[in-house]
């Protein structure tokens, strides 16, 4: 049903965390593959543990957007979904968006709700810290928002969409380009991807709560100084771009 791609750079002791959840799902993906991309700790005897039901691929460090785009290109799968190595998946993520999916074969991606963890939670997930009437009037289906036609102007705004709780179309995600290594170095080199995405393709939001995304408390003040000041290169290629 689905094929689940797993970037990994020096999380050994997270992803250890990260993979017995996406193992013990409801209904299984049908591959989990864990891109190592160029890891110096213990990933590899880590991913070793979950052996016959992990697919591990090890690669010169070159990034996270090659690590994604070079397991899409492994996946077996037409639809592929992502998960950070530090992040954790609901057990029925599978069930729902997979099920989901195979009544909706023309939706390109999907994105679903998370909540965050390890820091203090000032929402109980990320649509319900969404401004004031953000989806309001956007049809449902089935638990899903569905062919919103603002959401690449809405995402601009306020982007609410993780690539942990994104399921792509194989074959809309490499004609599409995929992950463009140019942003690595950017802290929000995701939100370039999902603008080009929902600006090119049919995207569909869950709303249960399907994912948890790890909050890192050692954020620093520069941190977020490089945080905008990679928001505005974005702005400014996506203003190019349309």
């Amino acid at each position: 049903m689905l094929s689940l791609i797993i970037p990994a750079y020096n999380h050994g002791p997270l992803l250890a965390q990260t993979l017995p959840g996406t193992l013990d799902q409801s209904i299984r993906f049908i591959e989990i593959i864990v891109i190592d991309d160029g890891s110096i700790d213990n990933t590899a005897e880590v991913v070793q543990q979950f052996a016959g039901h992990v697919r591990y691929i090890q690669t010169a460090n070159q990034g996270v957007q090659k690590a994604r785009n070079a397991g899409v290109a492994q996946a077996s799968s037409e639809r592929v979904a992502f998960c950070d190595s530090d992040d954790l998946l609901e057990p029925d993520y599978v069930e729902v968006v997979g099920n989901w999916l195979a009544s909706h074969p023309k939706v390109d991606l999907t994105y679903v709700n998370f909540s965050t963890f390890d820091a203090r939670p000032f929402y109980p997930d990320k649509f319900f810290a969404t401004p004031e009437g953000y989806f309001d009037g956007v049809r449902v289906e089935q638990g899903f928002y569905v062919d919103d036609p603002d959401l690449y102007i809405k995402s601009i705004r306020y982007p609410c969409m993780w690539v942990t709780d994104m399921t792509v179309r194989k074959s809309f995600y490499e004609p599409f380009g995929g992950f463009d290594p140019a942003f690595q170095r950017i802290i929000t080199n995701d939100w370039e991807f999902n603008l080009r995405a929902i600006s090119k393709g049919r995207a569909a939001l869950c709303r249960r709560v399907l994912a948890r995304v790890r909050y890192h408390t050692r954020s620093q003040s520069d941190h977020a100084v490089r945080t905008h000041l990679g928001a505005a290169k974005l702005l400014q290629h996506a203003l190019e771009c349309n």
